[in-house]
């Protein structure tokens, strides 16, 4: 819709053996980013939001543990990317450059942090990119015998 609600549109819609997850729009409001969420798992989904034309930033082989996302204004989408271990929390920040045209990677991901002992979520940043926000949270575990 515009500024002021006017002419409102559909951009995209689900199934009933589907969902849609959050989202991130990218640094010209052309593409946006969600998660599609269907029988084979997680696909991290761009999409043109003229044209309705779609690409796969991550199938689902590739997004496990994704939790959280943003496209900053530097192009690189920005995640947060949970990963096991026998005992508590650990998540980290990986970066891949997107093109801004096509919404697809343009390089392989890297890894950004090297953290341990709690998860991130709310991710956000600045509009120069130089500053990242997020949510550091975590779980405690006692066990009395």
């Amino acid at each position: 819709m515009g500024p002021a609600g006017e002419h409102p549109r559909k951009l995209f819609e689900t199934g009933e053996d589907s969902a849609i997850g959050g989202k991130a729009w990218s640094p010209d409001g052309k593409r946006i980013l969600y998660p599609q969420i269907n029988e084979t798992g997680y696909t991290l989904i761009s999409r043109d939001i003229e044209t309705g034309l779609t690409n796969t930033i991550f199938p689902p082989s590739e997004t496990r543990g994704i939790n959280q996302f943003w496209w900053l204004t530097d192009g690189r989408l920005i995640y947060a990317k949970n990963e096991t271990q026998a005992i508590g929390s650990i998540s980290n920040m990986w970066a891949v450059r997107l093109d801004g045209h096509t919404g697809e990677p343009v390089e392989k991901p890297e890894r950004l942090t090297n953290w341990t002992g709690f998860d991130i979520g709310s991710i956000n940043a600045t509009t120069d990119s130089r500053r990242l926000a997020f949510l550091q949270w975590g779980g405690f575990t006692q066990l009395y015998m």
